[in-house]
């Protein structure tokens, strides 16, 4: 069971990962209906990340790696509406409350509050990881990342111009795929350590 926990943690967030840059480039080179394919995909697999987070945690804090479950789910349900609305109806419309290109529509408001919904899925699970460098540059990404995700929400309802948030996109673009990064790495690791005990109990029978 542990080692299938590790195995799924590991594969969502090394897909995470891809997706996610993957889908940063694509709206940079002016691909946005690629772009939110891959968001759609970022999403989804995003849960099954989350998911792993929660059962690889002690049971003494499952109740906080739950609730980051919680979290990515609404998170997943607002940016799959969001995203699958701009692929089949909006861009079919002129209507720009739809469009998720005017940063005063509904689906920017929609948008920014699940990536929120994200921050606080990685927020309440970050106290899990402290044991080493590699588990404490993690718990600060799992807290950078939340820190920019309800700042997006409150700084949607305070600017007047939603633009202003593009400075904490640039820095999530960094933030969160270093994070789904080290976080496939940690779970490596701990696959190769489960194999070396496994290996040193075969060797002692």
């Amino acid at each position: 069971m542990k080692n299938l926990v590790l195995q799924l943690g590991f594969w969502s967030a090394i897909l995470v990962t891809m997706f996610n840059v993957s889908s940063t480039f694509s709206r940079i080179a002016s691909f946005p209906l690629l772009s939110m394919v891959l968001g759609l995909l970022v999403a989804s697999i995003f849960i099954v990340m989350m998911v792993s987070v929660h059962f690889y945690a002690p049971d003494d804090r499952k109740i906080l790696t739950l609730l980051g479950v919680a979290f990515a789910v609404v998170c997943a349900t607002l940016l799959s509406i969001n995203y699958y609305l701009q692929i089949t109806v909006a861009r079919w419309t002129t209507l720009p409350l739809l469009s998720i290109s005017n940063p005063h529509s509904i689906m920017w408001a929609v948008e920014v509050l699940g990536y929120g919904f994200m921050g606080l899925a990685t927020l309440f699970p970050a106290i899990i990881f402290s044991t080493n460098r590699l588990e404490v540059a993690i718990r600060w990404l799992f807290i950078g990342n939340g820190i920019l995700g309800v700042g997006g929400i409150i700084g949607f309802v305070v600017v007047d111009n939603p633009l202003i948030l593009l400075p904490g996109l640039i820095v999530w673009d960094v933030v969160f795929p270093l994070m789904t990064l080290l976080l496939a790495i940690f779970f490596k690791l701990k696959m190769g350590e489960i194999r070396v005990v496994e290996a040193t109990e075969q060797g002692t029978q």
